[in-house]
């Protein structure tokens, strides 16, 4: 083989990209959630739903709610294995904010309602514009 003769370059191995932690819900930018009629009079229900993407398969999930204007302390409840959450509002005021919570490892307590999620213990927190509830009349806004 000629010394001047160029060699093909091996073929590149493709570098697996680390999966950036994500988090999609069920509420978007447009800041309204529907929900159906409660069984408590003037009250609401909205299944809070989201999909975590990138974390370990051990970790723990809670989810968030609190109102606004005014503000009001952030109530932390278990989900299902489904990731999703019921969460009783009032329909007619005031907005409300969600966050998805997530513990890399299961935590031995997490309280029930903190005034910061800073104070829940969690290692990430996601966290929804402000939604406006709307309430939907036998299937139609």
């Amino acid at each position: 083989m000629d010394s001047s003769t160029p060699t093909d370059s091996p073929t590149p191995t493709a570098t697996p990209q680390p999966e950036v932690p994500n988090v999609d819900t069920n509420v978007g930018p447009q800041g309204m959630i529907s929900c159906q009629p409660g069984d408590t009079a003037g009250t609401c229900l909205f299944v809070f739903a989201f999909n975590p993407e990138g974390f370990p398969p051990g970790a723990a999930y809670r989810v968030g709610v609190r109102t606004r204007n005014p503000d009001g302390a952030w109530k932390l409840l278990p989900v299902s294995d489904n990731h999703d959450v019921a969460v009783s509002i009032n329909p007619h005021g005031p907005d409300y904010q969600f966050a998805v919570l997530i513990y890399l490892e299961a935590p031995a307590f997490v309280p029930d309602e903190v005034e910061l999620l800073a104070l829940s213990g969690a290692d990430f927190a996601f966290v929804t514009p402000v939604q406006t509830p709307e309430v939907l009349v036998g299937g139609q806004r």
